[in-house]
């Protein structure tokens, strides 16, 4: 589910590997992955810092789940992330993106529509 916040947030990895989707609002919206996981040469990184008013989303790799083989592998496969958010966590300081709120995010962008088909299955029902 996409989510964003008032606040700065920082992404801390304990374990596991995770891939982050962030949009960053503008005409039009930029979105940028990155990859909290342990593999600092592979390009990976421990930690994450999110600006406020940037929707983002995680989800564990595919590629993970995939290249699991025994049960204790597939077992294995998730995450562990610390997510702080400065100065502090208040209920009214975040929201959960809607259909609306992601199709007026690329209102007026050119070829916008597949952005928003597949971004929509993340969107709060």
């Amino acid at each position: 589910m996409w989510i964003s916040y008032l606040s700065q947030t920082y992404h801390v990895l304990h374990h596991g590997r995770a891939e982050y989707t962030l949009i960053h609002p503008g005409n039009p919206p930029v979105v940028t992955k990155t990859v909290l996981g342990p593999n600092i040469e592979g390009g990976e990184t421990r930690m994450l810092v999110v600006g406020t008013g940037i929707w983002k989303r995680s989800s564990l790799l595919d590629e993970d789940s995939k290249a699991a083989k025994t049960e204790e592998q597939k077992a294995a496969t998730n995450c562990l992330i610390t997510e702080v958010v400065v100065p502090g966590f208040d209920w009214e300081d975040h929201q959960y993106m809607d259909r609306k709120a992601l199709e007026k995010l690329y209102k007026g962008v050119e070829h916008s529509g597949q952005r928003i088909e597949e971004f929509s299955k993340f969107v709060k029902q």
